[in-house]
């Protein structure tokens, strides 16, 4: 297991995604984090995941391909210093990326492939690469940086930006659409089991009276 990184190895500033990380296998969890993200996503409009839910506002779309981008960036930045690159890496800046990123005119399944593939070569990268290398460390937008501190910081991002996405006012009513019309489904379907049961107790209340109104023989259910 890929230990946590110190204080040291990274900026202050990527606390919060560091701290975002639970302890266990890190491959794992980049795992189980797209798998969410698809669940959670994959019965999205295209249309509404087009819609900013406010003025300025970043779309889900926007936010879903700014994750991938983010992972491809700190991806290769790890790529660079685990394997012992002192060339000092270039920030980027969110902001002016998002609104050139075309991300409205894809569909939603289009870009949670595109995730997907992206998630599979970050795996791939993070599992291949030795203790040794872990420890090394570079310089990204002027900043020092260790090569697990760079792992810990893209669950940690994907972790952010999942928990952004899921909060999207227009995701949420959709996700409270859904829990409402199970909620009713549950009603409707205990209601039919409970009148399935009055219909038996009275069938059986009754059949005995009917019988022996229409063939003149008494029914009983034990003996007489």
């Amino acid at each position: 297991m890929l230990a946590r990184p110190a204080s040291d190895e990274y900026a202050p500033y990527y606390d919060t995604y560091v701290s975002k990380v639970p302890d266990g296998d890190i491959c794992d969890l980049l795992r189980l984090q797209l798998n969410d993200t698809i669940t959670m996503l994959a019965n999205v409009d295209d249309a509404r995941a087009s819609k900013g839910y406010g003025p300025g506002k970043w779309t889900l779309k926007e936010s879903l391909l700014h994750m991938i981008d983010a992972e491809r960036v700190f991806a290769y930045r790890l790529l660079r210093v685990a394997r012992g690159d002192q060339t000092p890496l270039p920030g980027f800046e969110q902001d002016e990326w998002v609104p050139q990123s075309g991300a409205n005119g894809r569909s939603v399944a289009n870009l949670l492939l595109e995730l997907s593939t992206v998630r599979a070569s970050t795996v791939l990268l993070i599992g291949s690469i030795g203790s040794a290398a872990w420890v090394r460390r570079g310089t990204a937008s002027g900043k020092p940086i260790s090569a697990r501190a760079l792992a810990f910081i893209i669950a940690g991002l994907s972790a952010a930006l999942y928990l952004l996405i899921d909060r999207l006012p227009y995701l949420k009513s959709e996700h409270e659409m859904e829990s409402m019309v199970s909620r009713e489904s549950s009603f409707l379907f205990n209601n039919l089991i409970l009148l399935a049961s009055c219909f038996a107790v009275l069938w059986g209340t009754m059949f005995p009276v009917l019988s022996e109104f229409v063939t003149g023989e008494k029914v009983t259910v034990a003996a007489p």
